[in-house]
């Protein structure tokens, strides 16, 4: 009985020391298990995330993720409203640009949430996407 004892307190002690040296964060816990895109997803969520270079990303500079996903939005949005887009058409694709049940979508959805009057403007404007996306600080230059 004491000897079982004893194995179960060495077994949870090698737990607690485990799970102590992977990765955590305060709000989810350990993230070493999730995928890179996870993981950076959820940096990007929290608006946490650090510029391109020091995410990792080794494709050419403001091409991170933020920006990446700027930039596609941009472009969904100006093939939805078109060439010359009514506040009224800019605001329906606002609220249909981002899909449902796709992992970016929520990305999608905190990007129009946070800039919503800064995309709205962008689109009346005819400005192009990689320029909107430098200005809300999602790109570098």
């Amino acid at each position: 009985m004491a000897a079982a004892a004893i194995v179960l307190l060495a077994l949870g002690a090698a737990l607690q020391v485990a799970l102590t040296e992977l990765p955590h964060d305060d709000q989810h816990g350990v993230v070493a298990t999730r995928s890179h895109w996870e993981q950076q997803w959820h940096l990007l969520q929290d608006g946490s995330a650090m510029w391109d270079g020091d995410e990792g990303d080794t494709t050419a500079p403001g091409k991170g993720v933020k920006c990446k996903s700027c930039t596609s939005l941009v472009k969904k949005l100006k093939k939805i409203v078109g060439d010359d887009p009514s506040e009224d058409a800019i605001t329906e694709a606002l609220g249909k640009v981002c899909g449902v049940g796709k992992r970016q979508s929520r990305v999608c959805k905190w990007l129009v949430k946070k800039f919503r009057q800064q995309l709205s403007d962008a689109l009346q404007e005819d400005d192009d996407p990689h320029a909107v996306c430098t200005t809300l600080g999602l790109c570098k230059v």
